[in-house]
């Protein structure tokens, strides 16, 4: 008999914005088989963990060494920023503090909802910031390549994928048998 590919999403928050206990419970409740982590490889070394935003996709990581479950990192050090843009830019600085602080208003299994990102001042924000800072290509190879490394790497059985709840709606529009448990029904594909 077949073993048949589950594939279930759950979008997190970045910069200490996800209870690790909260996630870990989560994780435990699904019981993967696998469990793919939104981190680059070269963010599990001592050094770089000091310094990731991704803080709750180590903690996720470490949980799945720990326990003894499958575990894969499956994003790049790829930048999509426009050529000459550090992300150090004044303007730039204040654009990405204004959307965290409107993020940070949502809990993150909320922001695995569609709503919140939705909401006018969020919108405004990400508009701007793509007009300005984010070059398209670039964002487009990444996407390609988080969808294809998604793709590759999961097995036979339960596969848990944790990605930052922004790519949500990508990886809905392209992996339309996949489960999203905090999505609202309304919303799933």
């Amino acid at each position: 008999m077949t073993m048949t590919k589950n594939l279930i999403i759950i979008g997190t928050l970045h910069c200490k914005s996800t209870p690790h206990q909260e996630l870990v419970e989560v994780l435990e409740n699904i019981a993967p088989d696998k469990l793919l982590v939104e981190l680059a490889p070269e963010e599990l070394g001592a050094e770089r963990r000091k310094t990731s935003i991704r803080d709750e996709m180590l903690a996720a990581y470490d949980w799945a060494i720990h326990t003894g479950v499958a575990v894969e990192v499956f994003d790049s050090e790829n930048d999509i920023l426009r050529d000459g843009i550090t992300g150090q830019e004044p303007a730039f600085q204040e654009y990405s503090e204004v959307s965290k602080r409107i993020l940070r208003s949502y809990s993150w299994k909320e922001l695995n909802q569609a709503d919140p990102w939705n909401a006018p001042e969020l919108q405004a924000l990400d508009k701007a910031m793509d007009l300005q800072y984010i070059d398209p290509v670039k964002s487009a190879r990444r996407d390609t390549m988080l969808l294809n490394e998604i793709k590759n790497k999961i097995i036979a059985g339960k596969n848990v994928v944790l990605v930052g709840a922004g790519h949500l709606d990508l990886l809905q529009k392209h992996l339309p048998d996949a489960e999203f448990p905090f999505r609202e029904k309304s919303h799933q594909v």
